[in-house]
């Protein structure tokens, strides 16, 4: 099981085959070690070629399919030379290594068979996403993202974002697009993983925003609003309270460690929480991850908002509050968290400008703020839990919401003032 999961290969025969062969080559090792040997060098923590760590994502952007086993072998041998290794192991493991891309490539070319894209001069892994694998591919006139859902509750609900993003480009909005194939379908499968291709958008994401880009961002999300009032597909947002309630539970001793006491002062806005869901003001579908890696500018404007898998129908206030706890804190001179009140005022004033903000709206802005801050640590703290390929996938810090939390706790912010 090791062996095939770590090769994304189902079809184990030849593989069973090909390491018991291996392992009749290299007496007096037991195959408990070659397996880890195996192992490590596909997470990788054992470099093999260029000496860079291995991955399945390396399978176009570093060219190995242009490679031989043999020249493969042939670069492990320069590594244990250069390393001053003389690992025979690691020189006959480099031959599964080969015969992982191969079979990784085969499904690939079948899945694109199935589109009508004109032959792929490159594809480059993503780096930036935690739920699914991402490649950028090139032809000669286009490029494409091509996206290998891993998570399970995208899989369940692929249909819904799908229909979605199909609607918004209905409406001129500026979303990635999925392709049909040539059966009229919108997703197909690689490795026995769901599989969709979608439009490329030019742009990159600010590593440093300004007001005026939060103005922009208000105006957007509001057009977002807009464009999905009629839209008729439905999704529950999975964060409810029974969420919050279960998780801050299931996490109180590490809750404690990182911030003692935090553990009542959550409980205590949960029983608020719960009773926003009755409140009256504006529900509809939110894109409720606008973090600043999710959107795109080119010249000095917006031209892309990406990845809709926490899309659902809630409180339109949830997105503002995303953005203001992921757009609108910065650090002194000291190293203390503040807030820059003239990117929220500018990003409610964009807002305000294409959809009218409610009174109450703003009344509940800072519980949201503060609610949805304990979501992000909850769910980074759950991340930091699991075991993740460190090549794919950077387990972000959950520190950064707790303080966060605790200034909105604690300065009580009062949004009718900034708009």
């Amino acid at each position: 099981q090791n062996k095939q999961r770590y090769l994304g290969y189902e079809k184990g025969k030849v593989l069973e085959e090909t390491i018991k062969e291996l392992i009749a080559k290299i007496p007096d090792i037991p195959e408990e070690t070659i397996i880890s040997y195996f192992t490590k060098i596909v997470k990788g923590e054992i470099p093999v070629m260029n000496d860079k760590p291995f991955h399945t994502k390396y399978v176009w952007a570093e060219k190995y399919l242009d490679y031989s086993a043999e020249e493969i072998q042939e670069a492990v041998t320069v590594y244990m030379f250069k390393n001053k290794k003389n690992h025979e192991l690691l020189y006959h493991l480099s031959l599964l290594i080969y015969l992982s891309l191969y079979f990784f490539d085969k499904d690939i070319k079948s899945f694109f068979s199935r589109y009508n894209i004109p032959m792929i001069i490159e594809c480059e892994p993503i780096y930036q996403g935690i739920q699914n694998t991402n490649y950028l591919i090139k032809t000669k006139e286009k490029k494409y993202i091509l996206t290998i859902f891993e998570d399970k509750n995208i899989s369940e609900n692929l249909r819904f974002f799908l229909n979605l993003l199909h609607h918004l480009n209905k409406e001129n909005f500026c979303n990635p697009s999925p392709l049909k194939n040539y059966e009229g379908n919108d997703f197909d499968t690689i490795n026995n993983k769901q599989a969709a291709i979608f439009s490329f958008i030019e742009g990159e994401y600010l590593k440093f925003s300004r007001p005026e880009h939060l103005l922009l961002l208000g105006e957007v999300t509001a057009k977002l609003h807009l464009k999905t009032k009629n839209f008729k597909y439905k999704k529950k947002n999975e964060y409810s309270y029974k969420y919050w309630q279960t998780n801050t539970h299931k996490l109180n001793k590490y809750i404690e460690e990182k911030e003692p006491g935090l553990s009542n002062l959550i409980i205590k806005d949960l029983y608020t929480f719960n009773n926003l869901r009755y409140a009256n003001i504006p529900k509809g579908i939110i894109h409720a991850d606008l973090f600043p890696d999710n959107v795109l500018f080119k010249n000095n404007k917006i031209s892309g908002i990406l990845d809709y898998y926490y899309s659902c129908e809630d409180h339109l206030i949830i997105d503002l509050a995303i953005i203001i706890i992921s757009w609108c804190f910065y650090e002194d001179g000291n190293k203390k968290i503040k807030i820059d009140k003239s990117k929220i005022k500018h990003l409610l004033k964009g807002y305000n400008k294409i959809k009218r903000i409610k009174h109450l709206e703003l009344e509940l802005l800072n519980i949201y703020c503060k609610m949805y801050s304990i979501r992000f640590f909850l769910t980074r703290m759950l991340d930091a839990q699991l075991s993740h390929d460190p090549n794919i996938v950077t387990t972000k810090k959950p520190e950064e919401f707790i303080k966060k939390y605790l200034y909105l706790k604690n300065y009580n912010m009062k949004f009718n003032n900034l708009i």
